[in-house]
């Protein structure tokens, strides 16, 4: 798990390798696919920008390498 809904985040990831998914849980309690991600893609920005908790889940699909960037960077 990268993280997990509800989560404050204290700054954004970066894939540099590997797939995860990004998810939602739906109305009916079910756990809902909204996007594959890959390389080169950000994770977090949403949630870092408005100093809100994430409403999503990411987790890695395949062994995946980030690049964590902390708040203070922005």
């Amino acid at each position: 798990m990268i993280f997990d809904k509800e989560e404050l985040l204290k700054g954004v990831c970066s894939i540099k390798t590997g797939v995860c998914n990004i998810s939602k849980i739906s109305a009916n309690g079910k756990d809902q696919i909204i996007h594959f991600l890959k390389e080169a893609a950000l994770l977090g920005i949403r949630s870092i920008l408005n100093e809100v908790t994430t409403n999503l889940n990411a987790q890695a699909l395949t062994p995946v390498e980030v690049c964590f960037i902390e708040k203070t960077f922005f």
